[in-house]
């Protein structure tokens, strides 16, 4: 469950989101060989998001709140509805900034149906690792909405390719499912599929902190 929560944090901590977009949707994250899947809920609301997750058998509730204008994440835990703390801290900018320039794209004929959207398949491909996606149009929603990109790591070879997707001519959609793996381990594969896709429908809840004892690390890590 803890390989699960890191590999969740990496793929959350770099979603930049567009502020047109307003709504939420449920995420499935599952990692190479996690023992069990993670589900994440995101709202999205201006230029904020809200992940929220319960982990492990003690039943913590972990929360991030990211504030893109402001270049934030708040993380607050919980168990209970008690011992409640949140923690502030500064988006890293190499975070923000990083992506996949060696990406070469395929959309193939191959085409499914996922909770009822005709999705089409399409390859990422690096010299490492292969993300495919299932990508829908049915949906009035692109990846620029909600996941604009993720950084490039060791678990997800291919991450990056989403910001370089734009550029990519005759791509487009929601990625309603994407499989990743490196070249090396193709059977070690991760996924992520996104379920409940919501627009204009939000849980304000998920962005309040009231009631939770808040430190500001942004002033105190500045400059390290």
């Amino acid at each position: 469950m803890k390989k699960a929560l890191f590999t969740a944090a990496i793929l959350i901590s770099s979603i930049t989101v567009n502020a047109q977009w307003k709504g939420s949707y449920t995420m499935i994250i599952e990692p190479h060989k996690a023992k069990e899947a993670v589900t994440a809920f995101l709202n999205f609301m201006e230029n904020k998001m809200a992940m929220e997750m319960a982990m492990g058998k003690d039943a913590s509730v972990v929360r991030s709140i990211f504030d893109f204008k402001n270049n934030t994440i708040t993380t607050t835990t919980e168990k209970e509805g008690s011992n409640k703390f949140a923690m502030v801290m500064k988006l890293r900018e190499d975070v923000l900034e990083k992506s996949n320039e060696d990406v070469q794209f395929k959309t193939t004929e191959e085409q499914r149906t996922i909770d009822g959207y005709l999705c089409t398949k399409v390859i990422a491909e690096t010299k490492d690792g292969i993300t495919e996606m299932w990508l829908t149009r049915d949906l009035n929603l692109s990846y620029e909405n909600t996941i604009g990109m993720m950084p490039k790591t060791k678990n997800n070879p291919t991450s990056g390719f989403l910001k370089d997707l734009k550029q990519w001519k005759g791509i487009e959609g929601f990625p309603i499912e994407m499989i990743s793996y490196q070249k090396k381990k193709p059977e070690e594969k991760s996924s992520i599929r996104f379920k409940d896709i919501k627009s204009d429908v939000v849980n304000e809840k998920a962005f309040d902190l009231s009631g939770f004892q808040v430190m500001d690390m942004t002033q105190m890590l500045k400059g390290k």
